[in-house]
């Protein structure tokens, strides 16, 4: 059976982080419908052989080091695709611990005292 562009479009979703449910709204699906698209998705043959052939791509890259692997982020945020894009900058992000906040020394009456700006 050949596959809709919206049930290509889960596999691909599925493939960013193995959510069901999210992948299925990231394709299009209903928020409401969501879970039980993904749950017939995941049974679908057709729809699983393409999500192992995925995974077996996924394992390629397991291997990468630590720069591959920010190098292949940065070519997925060149990308059009706007939710892989977001989620690449996140997971590069972690990577780089840009995510952390910074902390200033602050020094009262001799003391060091480590402080962590609040958050906007």
């Amino acid at each position: 059976m050949a596959l809709t562009d919206k049930r290509k479009r889960f596999i691909e979703e599925y493939l960013i982080d193995f959510n069901g449910t999210q992948a299925a709204i990231r394709a299009g699906y209903s928020e409401s419908t969501a879970r039980q698209q993904a749950e017939q998705m995941l049974k679908d043959p057709d729809v699983m052989e393409l999500v192992k052939e995925g995974k077996e791509e996924i394992k390629e890259y397991t291997h990468l080091t630590k720069l591959d692997k920010l190098k292949l982020l940065e070519s997925i945020m060149a990308g059009e695709n706007k939710n892989l894009t977001i989620k690449a900058i996140e997971v590069h992000n972690k990577m780089t611990g840009d995510n952390e906040a910074e902390k200033k020394d602050i020094n009262i009456s001799g003391l060091n005292i480590n402080e962590i700006p609040p958050k906007d």
